[in-house]
């Protein structure tokens, strides 16, 4: 197990200013990951990253970490560039509170297991979640640039109060158990939608959650559940509705 400091390509040999703990320095780009390895993403970072397992067989834990703003892609347009995970990989990222990494998708759809956590008053770009298990676990005024769980057998997603959903909430998995849950005065700047077939759908919002557009629980054999709290309005751009489909409850 080794803690990096991933910088932009072409200066991992220049020692960088906020590698204050003297990390081995690592490029970005494509990266091999050994069981435990830690990845420190720096802020000058303006490209993609991609981490694969060393190892074809077994599962290979890997972090991720975002303790500094994505400064170098700006911190006012969300998804300029994307941390990847191959498969065989157990992910997870970690965006320290106040850090604005909304520049970078993480995209774990490759691989099996996958954790996100986000602090309070932090950012993180569009989060693609893993095969079999995808949980996203945030504090106070987080900012999501979107999430997709459509291909997660176990999807949860946890907000505290202010969460910000600028991006669409994709949770619609075929035969899956997806979860959302906010705190109070969450925001959701587009659909919500959990319409696959065969899946246990789960929302508990907190009061004044403000939803732009409409929840979808379309598809056949589904169960759903809906909590919003007090003062809480779907359809703020006028046209919004609450669709349940064929559920079983």
């Amino acid at each position: 197990m080794t803690i990096y400091y991933v910088v932009a390509a072409g200066t991992a040999a220049i020692p960088d200013a906020g590698n204050v703990n003297g990390y081995p320095q690592i490029a970005a780009g494509v990266i091999t990951a050994q069981p435990g390895d830690v990845f420190i993403i720096d802020g000058g970072v303006t490209t993609n990253v991609t981490i694969r397992a060393a190892s074809t067989t077994g599962t290979t834990p890997v972090e991720v970490r975002f303790d500094e703003s994505s400064t170098a892609l700006g911190t006012t347009m969300a998804n300029r560039a994307q941390i990847t995970f191959g498969s065989n990989i157990d992910a997870t990222v970690k965006v320290a509170a106040g850090v604005d990494a909304g520049a970078f998708i993480v995209n774990a759809a490759a691989t099996t297991n996958s954790t996100v956590i986000v602090g309070d008053g932090a950012e993180v770009g569009r989060v693609i979640g893993s095969g079999a298990t995808a949980t996203v676990s945030a504090g106070n005024n987080v900012t999501f640039n979107g999430i997709n769980t459509v291909a997660s057998d176990t999807a949860t997603v946890t907000a505290g109060d202010g969460a910000r959903f600028l991006g669409g909430v994709n949770m619609e998995g075929t035969n899956s158990v997806q979860t959302l849950k906010a705190g109070a005065n969450a925001f959701f700047a587009n659909q919500i939608e959990m319409s696959a077939s065969g899946s246990t759908y789960t929302i508990d919002l907190g009061a004044n959650a403000r939803i732009t557009d409409s929840i979808n629980m379309g598809g056949s054999t589904i169960t759903s559940s809906i909590t919003l709290g007090a003062v809480s309005v779907v359809g703020l751009n006028g046209s919004g509705y609450i669709n349940v489909g064929v559920s079983t409850s």
